[in-house]
């Protein structure tokens, strides 16, 4: 019975040695969220297969998500825990980048969780882009403006055709996560997107 219980033990031991070990062999995974306060939760599947169709091919897993706030003033806790989910999310690297209205744009951006356009696009690029491209304004403990805003970390897509069916009229843009792990193809992906 001692040495059943040993070899159980030592097999458990090398199987979570050993799994630590696999995590470099993964294969890369891109994560993309949609968020705002609405989403067409019944397309998603359409929306999800149409983008995948239009990004650069990717050698690797694509894992879509949609996550809906609700309206904050009717629902605070609904609201509370979609951005602590996201929130978490990010900090595990599931999402690399995010579609979303202003206002969990906004919210994400004063968090420093976006990176500058700066470091994704020329500055033509940049320049090209007119009023689409989006910085938001910082806010003081009482939630008033500052007169500082956000670095311009995202571009308007409000009116694509791929997006409207989850998001319908609501504004909305397209942001890459401060710590995502595939920085060039993102960079490329970013690109086809903006031709939407």
């Amino acid at each position: 019975m001692k040495r059943s219980v040993a070899l159980l033990c030592a097999l458990m031991f090398s199987l979570t040695l050993f799994s630590g070990c696999s995590s470099s062999e993964e294969a890369p995974y891109l994560g993309i969220t949609c968020i705002a306060k609405y989403i067409g939760l019944d397309s998603q599947d359409a929306v999800s297969a149409d983008i995948g169709a239009r990004l650069p091919a990717y050698d690797g897993e694509i894992q879509y998500s949609y996550m809906y706030t609700g309206d904050s003033t009717s629902d605070a806790m609904m609201t509370a825990s979609t951005m602590m989910k996201l929130t978490a999310m990010f900090a595990s690297q599931e999402v690399d980048i995010l579609f979303a209205d202003e206002e969990n744009a906004a919210r994400n951006a004063r968090s420093d969780s976006f990176l500058s356009l700066s470091e994704l696009l020329t500055e033509e690029e940049i320049e090209a882009l007119g009023s689409r491209a989006l910085s938001f304004d910082m806010l003081d403990d009482q939630g008033n403006p500052t007169g500082e805003k956000t670095p311009v970390c995202g571009v308007d897509l409000s009116g694509c055709a791929v997006l409207t069916p989850v998001f319908g009229t609501q504004s909305i843009g397209v942001y890459v996560v401060s710590n995502t792990d595939d920085l060039e193809y993102v960079k490329t992906a970013l690109r086809e997107i903006l031709s939407w």
